[in-house]
């Protein structure tokens, strides 16, 4: 079935100039949301994106419309973008049918204003909630008071909240109001260039990460003691000095000929080099509040690529994966996962098989195109109730 809607994603920042993990979700479900007849387009939070001076309109290489929002004065892009998201809705807007705005989640009076716009321009609203603020580490009294109130109204104001794990999909039942758990997504009807997986493991996160938590190359250290062929690409995000302190961390530790640092590659660049991992790395901590509220959209883009993740039973990890079927399960410590990459190299055709299946869980449960025709459906449903 087609659903002749309107829906509108907010909540990216220059998508789709920039690469981020925010962007590719919202891409996502666009695409997902397109591929079951939508009419959909994608626009930036309220505050727009840094060093855009003028709003941009076009059309994604998914055939996503999309429009970027300048950000000429930060405190105030909010207030100065609302005239350019009235316009925007009103020229998307669909005259007798069915418009919806999917949110994200953010500053609560930012929230409440997107709120406000999405109802006086007709639209129906739904919010995408990924992260669980009150769990976060704030230190500022003002990010911590946000959390509670946001924790507290988010599925008040809206029609329809979409989770993106059970965790969270438990802490919204109490808004009694619709429910419909939106995963990580990705595509797994992509071809891969490659032809031949090479003896190196990939991990893709932020610098600070593995400043702080040193687990991931504590564990390749023990792994080069049994295995000195294996590789670890890091591809990292971060500022200057971030990238000047894990080259210091790297030097110390006398891992400079056996770790490669990368950053900002091209999806095609990255996607090829899921394809020629041994195995990609997601270390989820059991005992971390976020990691049990969160789930990783690298989760559902390593599935594409047939290559087993090495991951610990945290958050969604145990819905979906079992050890030794669809996923390697190791313990969240660095002789958990020095044992769990040694599994693979030591056992290709198993590491093989491992990958095949994850990738069978990727294609049945986060499919864009599934999911999408799942999410254009309960829209609708829950607009013409």
């Amino acid at each position: 079935m087609l659903y002749k809607m309107n829906v509108v994603v907010m909540g990216t920042s220059g998508y789709p100039k920039l690469l981020s993990a925010n962007n590719t979700k919202c891409e996502y479900i666009a695409s997902g949301l397109h591929e079951a007849g939508c009419k959909v387009s994608i626009m930036d939070g309220l505050f727009g994106t840094k060093g855009e001076k003028r709003r941009v309109y076009g059309i994604s290489g998914n055939g996503i419309k999309y429009c970027i929002l300048p950000r000429k004065f930060k405190a105030l892009s909010g207030f100065l973008n609302i005239p350019l998201v009235f316009r925007f809705l009103r020229d998307q807007k669909e005259k007798g049918g069915i418009n919806h705005i999917i949110l994200s989640t953010g500053y609560f009076p930012i929230y409440v204003m997107l709120v406000i716009i999405g109802r006086l321009s007709g639209y129906s609203l739904s919010v995408h909630i990924t992260e669980w603020d009150l769990g976060m580490n704030y230190k500022r009294q003002i990010d911590k008071l946000n959390a509670r109130i946001l924790d507290r109204w988010y599925g008040s104001l809206v029609s329809l909240i979409l989770p993106i794990s059970h965790f969270l999909e438990e802490k919204s039942e109490r808004f009694h109001k619709p429910v419909f758990l939106l995963p990580v997504l990705g595509s797994f009807s992509r071809i891969s260039d490659v032809s031949e997986v090479q003896p190196h493991f990939t991990y893709c996160g932020h610098i600070g990460y593995l400043l702080r938590n040193k687990l991931v190359l504590e564990a390749f250290k023990k792994v080069l003691e049994q295995n000195h062929d294996a590789r670890l690409v890091l591809v990292l995000s971060g500022n200057e000095q971030n990238f000047r302190d894990i080259e210091s961390l790297l030097k110390k530790e006398m891992l400079e000929e056996f770790v490669y640092v990368k950053s900002q590659l091209p999806q095609k660049e990255l996607f090829a080099l899921y394809d020629s991992s041994i195995a990609l790395l997601v270390p989820l901590d059991p005992n971390n509040l976020q990691d049990k509220a969160r789930f990783s959209q690298k989760i559902a883009e390593y599935l594409t690529s047939k290559r087993p993740i090495i991951t610990s039973a945290a958050g969604e990890i145990p819905y979906y994966f079992k050890d030794n079927e669809n996923g390697v399960i190791v313990p969240f410590t660095s002789d958990g996962y020095c044992q769990g990459m040694l599994r693979v190299l030591n056992n290709r055709a198993k590491s093989d098989e491992i990958g095949l299946e994850g990738f069978k869980t990727g294609s049945k449960y986060f499919d864009y195109i599934k999911v999408g025709e799942q999410l254009a459906q309960v829209i609708y449903k829950v607009y013409t109730k």
